[in-house]
């Protein structure tokens, strides 16, 4: 088989590098680029059945318009203290971002900006103890890590960094701060990598034959199937195959390193076939013989990548087949493109020792004496490597895997600067905070049963290790203070004096209070009172408590 695709080939040698290289022009120049039609956001890679992504879909449900695709963080901090002309520059983002002129990335992607100017309430979150720093939360439509969420990211230092009062630092943290800068170090990565990769094939290439037109081949044949292969993935990322945006770190490797062995491979037997034919009947016994063994290889690796698509995770499931398919494209090059190329030069490909090739019996050389010292003593040498592997798999045990993206961003990235100031002097988990979604379809929250409950689950929580704080119904404040509003005492307080005559009222006035209305009030509030002490017995214990249910039932008597 592949001695008859050899003869093809070699016979159409230029039709096969026009078709090559028209297919590179055009995966270039209209497929889609797998940074934009890729996913970036790994939460979408997760199982349906995931308990976050069950909680997430139910959070959107209940609380529809409340919960933010992305959010990005904006610190500001100053080392002497924030400033009044400071706190005036944070209450007026939400003019200067989205006001009139704004760029519009920010006006269509920016849906809400919170300050502590604005809504003072959420102080206690947003101002540090300090004085130190402050923080503005912006919500944008889109995900953090999504490419327009970066655009807003990008748009939004711009415009600190030239409307900035003096002293004054601002930084975009948060998930999209850290996600836009995760994306952007992981392209820089790939792209020095792809340097680097290249440098190096050219520089063994050119050691080893000391031609440039056979170090060339690999990178024509790799180059080539690189570019079919990220516009292949890029259409069957359009048409809606789950890719990931970052799959192009992964590609470099991997098809510059198997491309280069395929190629190597049949450059190193044309060279030997040459020393007993003319360059196209080499050419062809080179590919027959050789053809198989890298097809088999390439199987190997396709399979084993194809089998990574029954993983849970998704993009471990979508990674693996559009690595395969990669390698699939990269072994096709090689199988038609390669040798294409090599028959295009013939003799020359190995210009300028193109006149030095000769038979050799493979005894001689420092790889000859390589293979006659393990073949003498297999044994002595099968048991050295394993103790040499060995040693290392000793502290296998020792091996501990963490998914820490912070630790992955460069030291003075402005996200990474951003959560450490965060860090320094506020709760760093305020910047994503976890939530844990309730449901209680057969209780009534409002109830007093219903919030002595919720009371105890927030204590659970609040005790669980590595737990700072919790923020809920019961506890808005994220102190574990009661709000007055639930504190019986200041709810009768606040009863009694609505119910002490003002100066005016009338004795008609007084009547119409005590009618059936406030009756049934004052029932209620007995029962409420009730419900508190069933719900939470240590309450009757309270000599205030016991007090004040006495005194409501007794009015209540009286009316």
């Amino acid at each position: 088989m592949f001695q008859r695709l050899a003869r093809i080939v070699i016979r159409f040698r230029f039709a096969f590098l026009v078709f090559w290289i028209a297919l590179a022009a055009i995966c270039y120049l209209f497929a889609p680029v797998l940074g934009e039609v890729g996913r970036s956001d790994e939460t979408s890679f997760l199982p349906d059945e995931s308990e976050s992504q069950e909680a997430g879909l139910l959070l959107a449900e209940a609380f529809p318009g409340d919960t933010a695709p992305g959010q990005a963080t904006l610190v500001f901090s100053r080392p002497g203290g924030l400033t009044d002309a400071d706190r005036e520059y944070i209450g007026g983002l939400p003019a200067l971002v989205l006001g009139v002129g704004s760029p519009e990335v920010l006006v269509t992607t920016v849906s809400e900006i919170l300050t502590a100017e604005d809504r003072p309430e959420l102080a206690p979150w947003l101002r540090s103890a300090d004085g130190v720093a402050e923080i503005a939360q912006v919500n944008l439509s889109v995900g953090g890590f999504e490419r327009t969420g970066g655009a807003a990211v990008r748009e939004l230092r711009r415009l600190l960094a030239d409307t900035l009062p003096e002293g004054l630092q601002g930084n975009v943290t948060g998930l999209a701060g850290i996600g836009t800068d995760y994306l952007d170090s992981a392209l820089e990565a790939t792209d020095r990598t792809t340097v680097v990769t290249v440098v190096l094939v050219v520089v063994i290439l050119l050691a080893i034959y000391r031609a440039p037109l056979a170090a060339l081949a690999p990178l024509l044949t790799i180059g080539v199937a690189w570019v079919v292969a990220r516009g292949v993935l890029g259409w069957l990322a359009q048409a809606g195959w789950q890719v990931s945006s970052t799959l192009d770190t992964f590609m470099v490797v991997l098809v510059f390193g198997v491309g280069t062995d395929y190629t190597i491979f049949l450059i190193s037997r044309v060279r030997e076939e040459l020393a007993h034919d003319a360059w196209a009947g080499a050419a062809r016994r080179a590919v027959g013989r050789i053809g198989g063994v890298i097809t088999a290889s390439a199987a190997t690796v396709i399979v084993g990548l194809s089998a990574m698509a029954v993983a849970r995770f998704g993009m471990i499931r979508s990674v693996g087949p559009a690595l395969a398919v990669s390698i699939a494209v990269t072994l096709v090059a090689g199988l038609t493109l390669t040798p294409a190329y090599l028959g295009l030069f013939g003799r020359f490909l190995f210009w300028p020792f193109h006149r030095r090739f000769r038979s050799h019996d493979g005894r001689r050389g420092p790889w000859a004496g390589l293979a006659r010292a393990i073949t003498r003593r297999p044994l002595v040498v099968t048991a050295g490597l394993v103790v040499a592997l060995g040693i290392p798999a000793l502290f296998m045990p020792s091996l501990r895997s963490d998914f820490n993206l912070l630790q992955e961003l460069p030291p003075g990235g402005d996200g990474r600067t951003g959560y450490s100031v965060v860090e320094q002097h506020f709760d760093p988990g305020q910047l994503s905070p976890v939530s844990v979604l309730i449901q209680a379809p057969t209780l009534h929250l409002g109830a007093p049963g219903s919030l002595a409950l919720l009371r105890r689950t927030h204590d659970l929580l609040a005790a669980s290790s590595g737990v700072a704080s919790v923020t809920s119904l019961v506890a808005p404040g994220g102190d574990n203070a009661t709000p007055d509003g639930f504190r019986p005492s200041l709810q009768l307080a606040d009863m009694a004096e609505r119910l002490v005559p003002q100066e005016g009222d009338t004795m008609e006035a007084l009547r119409r209070m005590l009618e059936e209305d406030t009756e049934g009030g004052l029932a209620r509030a007995s029962a409420y009172l009730e419900g508190l002490g069933a719900a939470d017995p240590g309450l009757t214990e309270l000599e205030a408590y016991r007090s004040a249910l006495a005194d409501l039932r007794a009015t209540e008597t009286a009316v």
